[in-house]
């Protein structure tokens, strides 16, 4: 059985029947057309942030669920339980007084992103901050972090892909140092995901 496939029926065991809703919701056939982002780390450098009251964290399981408890923002993401699902390889947490206040996604598994992919690659995933909780920063914060942790593990670029309209993502994306390179159209297939053509 492939790694990916096993991980997902272990985890549809610990989050049951609306799990595997969701999962069929956001997996089976989800397709949308994004603007790509890439930062070069030979050119990068961070810009300068002010924690203001932000900690960043590994995170783990039970802060993911009191996450989910408190986002009050309709229902949450299909992405969010997709992402639990498959078993991304790291997740990076931001807290805001000592409550989990946002969620950042990153990966290296070659099949979800760039098209011209190589090892040393990496996409930001998903990115999720609480409704009462935007607007402050956080989201650059701890994307600044996760660009800083792997340029000291010697990753070469790192992808971003933005719903199109999403105005305020793209914004961050500016703020972290990101470049917008084009625009892809992004399926979702069974679980896989694929940057199907440059748009632009």
């Amino acid at each position: 059985m492939p790694r990916e496939m096993s991980t997902a029926l272990r985890k549809l065991r610990v989050h049951g029947l609306r799990g595997f809703a969701s999962l069929l919701k956001s997996n089976v056939w989800n397709r949308r057309q994004c603007s790509q982002w890439c930062v070069e780390f030979a050119r990068w450098r961070p810009p300068p942030l002010a924690a203001n009251g932000i900690d960043v964290g590994p995170g783990s399981e039970e802060e993911l669920s009191s996450f989910r408890r408190a986002w009050s923002d309709g229902p949450l993401p299909e992405a969010f339980s997709a992402d639990l699902t498959f078993g991304l390889k790291r997740c990076c947490l931001g807290y805001r007084g000592g409550r989990v206040a946002h969620i950042s996604w990153f990966t290296a598994d070659r099949w979800t992103f760039a098209l011209d992919h190589r090892p040393t690659d990496w996409e930001i995933r998903d990115v999720f901050t609480l409704p009462r909780d935007r607007g402050q920063g956080i989201a650059t914060y701890v994307l600044t972090t996760i660009l800083a942790t792997l340029q000291k593990e010697d990753a070469e670029r790192v992808f971003a892909h933005v719903d199109v309209g999403n105005l305020p993502s793209e914004r961050t994306m500016e703020r972290i140092g990101m470049k917008r390179v084009g625009c892809v159209r992004r399926t979702r297939l069974l679980g896989f995901e694929r940057l199907r053509s440059h748009l632009d």
